[in-house]
């Protein structure tokens, strides 16, 4: 999991863990147990800025998708890999509370610029 911080002057991404937070296999299926599929809704997000990543790797360490999450607007979004879209007419949604909590017991914030 990476989570943006904040920018810098040239609107790059500022980590607060340089190289993220790897999750266990425990963490890894808590925080898929919180992601479900729901109807899609009949309105878009206000804000979805995401700054929390959930990012999938094969064995050899390449990037083969990201779950992101804001937890300003509690949107979530899946791209990269289509075993993580969800179908036509549904959306990617979450238990934002258990997602928070999860978020918290790795040490990271959850409150990040949602003014």
């Amino acid at each position: 999991m990476f989570v943006e911080v904040s920018y810098t002057k040239d609107n790059k991404p500022i980590l607060n863990k340089r190289n993220g937070v790897r999750l266990s296999a425990a963490q890894r299926k808590a925080f898929e147990d919180s992601l479900k599929i729901t109807a899609a809704p009949e309105y878009d997000m206000m804000c979805f800025i995401p700054h929390h990543f959930f990012r999938y790797y094969d064995a050899r360490g390449k990037q083969i998708g990201t779950v992101s999450v804001c937890f300003c607007c509690n949107g979530v979004e899946a791209s990269g890999s289509k075993a993580l879209e969800p179908p036509d007419n549904a959306t990617l949604n979450a238990d934002y509370r258990q997602l928070k909590a999860l978020v918290a017991a790795l040490g990271e914030p959850t409150d990040i610029l949602c003014d």
